[in-house]
């Protein structure tokens, strides 16, 4: 057994475990043989919301260790296996070439790219966001909804940002995040970058319908109005 130290959600123990020659009475499996993963998923269906909460929680805690230990860049990535870990380099070459501050990985710029099992509606959701997006920023960008991305260091530190505000607790903080940057005038860029969906059977996403996609368009709804300043 090794215990994982975690930067957040110390209230729930996080552990990996090892079974070696293990065998389990077939009377005793649930399910059929190799659906233990898509039942393990199917239990966390219910608390996916507050994960997805829980999550952004520990972004802020992460961004909140770098700057105290005085790192330069921060590099942001799914922890579903949908990004390559390969890759990263590709994000932080714009920033320590000083030619950008803020690199956002697009799967749309790479034209060898397979999305695995991607289902219909976000292909097209993720195709439409964009268009929203740039409408807003007044600039043209091809992702705006895929969080693997780097950040430098000072640019977090500008309280102008504003992104200690409440209703920033769920998906929405990473476009808002974008936006900001673009309108506060720091220099950005896309670069091409893999972005991998597991078979459906395994569980390809946790955002729900109506909520999950209203957290996406409401920091564009808020930036547009000017809301984001009176929201808390």
């Amino acid at each position: 057994e090794q215990h994982l130290d975690k930067m957040g959600q110390r209230a729930t123990d996080t552990s990996a475990l090892a079974f070696q020659d293990v065998k389990v009475p077939a009377k005793n499996r649930l399910g059929e043989e190799g659906d233990g993963f898509k039942i393990a998923m199917m239990t966390l269906d219910r608390t996916r919301p507050g994960t997805a909460a829980g999550a952004v929680g520990v972004a802020r805690a992460a961004f909140d260790y770098a700057l105290t230990k005085g790192y330069d860049v921060i590099v942001v990535m799914a922890g579903n296996n949908k990004d390559t870990p390969e890759e990263i380099p590709l994000l932080l070459d714009p920033i320590a070439d000083d030619r950008a501050d803020f690199v956002q990985g697009s799967r749309f710029l790479n034209p060898a790219a397979g999305f695995g099992d991607m289902p219909l509606y976000r292909k097209l959701a993720t195709r439409a966001h964009p268009l929203l997006f740039s409408m807003v920023a007044r600039r043209r960008v091809t992702e705006s909804t895929n969080g693997f991305r780097s950040i430098r260091t000072s640019v977090l530190r500008d309280p102008r940002l504003g992104l200690r505000k409440n209703w920033l607790d769920g998906y929405d903080l990473e476009p808002f995040l974008y936006l900001r940057v673009i309108q506060l005038g720091y220099r950005t860029t896309e670069v091409p970058v893999t972005k991998i969906y597991p078979p459906r059977q395994f569980g390809q996403t946790k955002m729900k319908p109506i909520t999950g996609w209203w957290q996406m368009l409401r920091p564009m709804a808020y930036v547009a109005t000017g809301r984001w300043r009176r929201a808390r």
